[in-house]
């Protein structure tokens, strides 16, 4: 069996040199390499020269030059029209090699005759080469092992199979071959799939660079990802190579054009069936933060009562008012801090399913700071100005008297309060809700029994004094249970796996 490589080259003086040389180092090595250089404007042909008379051994390479530029599907199909190999390698000038992607792949083809187009799985790296996360292999279609079936209506949904990982059968390919606008990889991936051939070895034996100059760029940075342009052009470019999959008629088989044309035309949006075990993970995950808001509720309720009672039929009234007051302003404080902590979530989850230990270190750190300080200049404002608030709803002297003094006793404690929720939000995100609406459910506790037990002892608008001492509590017990986690999950890495509660 006669392997071939194939690389189209424009512009890679930056990368090229490391993929040649993890081809040269493969343990079985191809019987021919060609590259062809699509008239590139910068320094690649010269690093490519100078890389074959270093290795003068490399008698079965090549390097051929267009007349004109031809671009980057059209270079491929005619230097993959100069392969003589039995089984070909599509190349790509920036990605790396595992040394024995040759020889496993060309195992794989040996034993499977059926399948004539082979990719093996691959990881992504950056531009200094350093891994960023595995690809996921697909899910569908016949498995044997960590061998496994491409099924066309996965390669249509979204083709995740760039031409580095592909090796194909060089006398199916002749036959199939047409002038096409279509990427090579894409075409190829598509015409196996439809007859059955295309399958995936589950083995990480490429590595694909993202960086600002290739076709895909950097898609791991989140702020390319919400790029709403760049997202948009990549549809319509998407949209373009669908067309010309219809206008030139590639798929010929009854699977393949049904594929395509599910894919071309519009799709009703409908309520999936929902999974029992979906279904109670959004509620264990949902649980949580609507048990709090419910014991707000209650607690608010408890409040006016006890109020009413122990202030008696005329100054219950009066405090009752000053605490709905006092409630309002509160809003101001826990609202935005609602709204950062629950929006660092995600960011938890995420880093917590990739095991990105430091970056969740980093995240809690962040959010606690901010948190601090947005409290900090609350309590500032509590102290100082309360009364430029208090007026939007009354101008009663007597009710503005009590809501200002209620204001500064009801935030006494809003800068510990912050770790609170800091910490909860955080334990929710990493999936411990059972600790979190422990957590959340001892603070409403507290906040309940100092409600109803002040009272008794004190005067009624003691009441307002539950606030600051739960809120205190809490921090103290919501510190303790984060810290235990960090000091036993977060403090190393690779220990999340084993976070269990």
């Amino acid at each position: 069996m006669r392997i071939s490589v194939c690389m189209g080259v424009y512009n890679g003086e930056k990368y090229i040199k490391e993929q040649l040389e993890s081809i040269r180092l493969q343990t079985r090595q191809p019987d021919e390499v060609i590259l062809c250089d699509d008239r590139s404007t910068d320094t690649t042909c010269q690093v490519v020269d100078e890389y074959l008379t270093e290795h003068s051994e490399l008698t079965g390479w090549s390097f051929l030059h267009n007349e004109k530029n031809l671009g980057y599907p059209e270079n491929f199909y005619h230097v993959m029209d100069c392969c003589t190999g039995d089984i070909v390698f599509l190349a790509d000038q920036d990605d790396i090699w595992d040394m024995h992607k040759i020889e496993r792949m060309c195992e794989m083809l040996d034993e499977h005759e059926d399948v004539k187009v082979l990719a093996c799985t691959f990881g992504l790296i950056d531009s200094e080469a350093k891994e960023i996360h595995s690809m996921m292999a697909p899910t569908e279609g016949k498995k044997r092992g960590n061998f496994h079936e491409v099924s066309i209506r996965q390669v249509f949904y979204k083709c995740e199979w760039p031409g580095m990982v592909l090796a194909y059968r060089n006398a199916w390919y002749q036959r199939k071959k047409e002038k096409s606008s279509i990427p090579h990889d894409f075409k190829i991936c598509a015409q196996a799939a439809e007859e059955h051939g295309f399958w995936q070895l589950g083995e990480v034996l490429a590595y694909h660079r993202r960086h600002e100059h290739n076709t895909g760029g950097e898609e791991h940075r989140i702020h390319k990802l919400l790029n709403k342009k760049r997202k948009l052009k990549e549809i319509s470019d998407y949209r373009t190579i669908l067309d010309a999959f219809e206008r030139e008629q590639v798929m010929r088989t009854e699977d393949g054009l049904l594929a395509l044309k599910q894919k071309k035309m519009p799709i009703p949006l409908t309520l999936a069936p929902i999974r029992r075990s979906t279904a109670v993970r959004i509620l264990k995950m949902g649980f949580s933060p609507f048990l709090i808001l419910a014991t707000d509720s209650m607690i608010i309720i408890a409040l006016n009562a006890v109020l009413q009672h122990f202030g008696g039929p005329e100054y219950g009234d009066t405090l009752i008012t000053c605490a709905t007051i006092v409630q309002s302003y509160m809003l101001l404080i826990t609202s935005p801090m609602l709204g950062i902590t629950g929006g660092s979530q995600p960011l938890i989850s995420f880093n917590m399913g990739a095991g990105k230990v430091e970056r969740i270190r980093k995240i809690v750190l962040c959010v606690l700071l901010l948190c601090i300080g947005f409290t900090t200049f609350m309590f500032l404002l509590s102290r100082f100005v309360p009364q430029y608030f208090v007026r939007i709803f009354t101008q009663n002297p007597e009710y503005s008297s009590l809501s200002v003094w209620g204001i500064q006793v009801f935030t006494l404690g809003v800068i510990p309060l912050s770790f609170q929720y800091v910490f909860v939000d955080a334990l929710t995100a990493m999936s411990l809700t059972k600790l979190s609406l422990f957590l959340s459910l001892l603070r409403k506790s507290e906040y309940f029994a100092a409600t109803c037990l002040l009272p008794l002892f004190f005067a009624a608008r003691m009441c307002f004094y539950a606030e600051p001492i739960a809120d205190t509590l809490c921090f103290f017990s919501s510190s303790l249970a984060f810290f235990l986690i960090y000091k036993k999950y977060l403090k190393g890495e690779g220990r999340l796996s084993q976070l269990r509660l």
